[in-house]
């Protein structure tokens, strides 16, 4: 994350972040019975961007932020013939966005 810091008493902070690691899915599956087939787990590599801002007023203020997230793709389609290739279609190039508002603490 990278923060630059400005105005009276560096009030306002607008920043920019990025990240990698790995997206991880975890869930259960059933039949259309209703009948548990299988738990599965399974990770990729991911990244993120994101820019967002914070304000402050003494020691409290507000940040915000909005991010965006991709898992890499394996490159190969899934046939969801078996619940680990079921897993894998899911999270295989999974990307979405998410925003954050929320209170802010300084000292």
């Amino acid at each position: 994350m990278y923060a630059l810091p400005f105005g009276t008493k560096t009030r306002y902070a607008p920043y920019a972040s990025g990240g990698i690691g790995a997206m991880y899915l975890r869930g259960h599956l059933t039949d259309q019975f209703g009948n548990e087939e299988s738990f599965q787990q399974r990770s990729a590599f991911a990244w993120n961007y994101g820019v967002g801002a914070a304000g402050y007023y003494g020691h409290w203020g507000l940040r915000g932020d909005v991010r965006y997230y991709r898992a890499t793709s394996d490159g190969e389609n899934p046939d969801f013939s078996t619940p680990h290739e079921v897993a894998r279609g899911l999270l295989s190039g999974l990307t979405y966005w998410r925003w954050n508002l929320g209170l802010a603490a300084r000292w």
